[in-house]
């Protein structure tokens, strides 16, 4: 082999590390560029709300009350309905209206969260959403806090 061809073989090796390197810089940034990030309250209550709206619309909180433990399939769904690095606190009240004036009843002893104990996120927002069931035709209130970890 000569050097012109040994030349060519090298051309061709870094030309290729060159194309692989590329491809991977422009994978990376796409991913980063794809994820969304909570920067402020009206992003952070736009999520919060979509959300709740999700759940309601697709009548996924109708089966999540009526199964043996909403508390847990509240927070899984919640947890695979967020993005990564989002906290959350959720608390669904029923809205008691017999008497005459709205009464709230908890439907949870505690909260539903993703927040470590003694963790205070650096910035939360609540939105509340009243809901009438069609299923049981009962009237919900649903408390979703989220924030941003950091």
């Amino acid at each position: 082999m000569n050097d012109r061809s040994q030349f060519r073989v090298l051309e061709a090796v870094i030309a290729s590390i060159i194309v692989v390197a590329t491809f991977a810089v422009s994978t990376q940034l796409g991913r980063v560029a794809r994820s969304r990030s909570a920067m402020s309250n009206v992003v952070l209550a736009d999520e919060a709300f979509s959300i709740i709206s999700q759940l309601c619309d697709s009548g996924i909180l109708d089966s999540i009350l009526s199964s043996d433990n909403p508390q847990r399939e509240l927070d899984s769904v919640l947890r695979t309905f967020l993005q990564p690095g989002m906290c959350f606190k959720a608390m669904v009240y029923e809205v008691d209206t017999s008497s005459g004036y709205p009464k709230l009843i908890r439907l949870f002893d505690s909260p539903v969260t993703n927040i470590p104990e003694g963790y205070e996120p650096p910035e939360m927002i609540s939105v509340k959403y009243f809901y009438t069931s069609l299923e049981t035709e009962k009237m919900y209130l649903l408390v979703l806090s989220v924030g941003r970890r950091e």
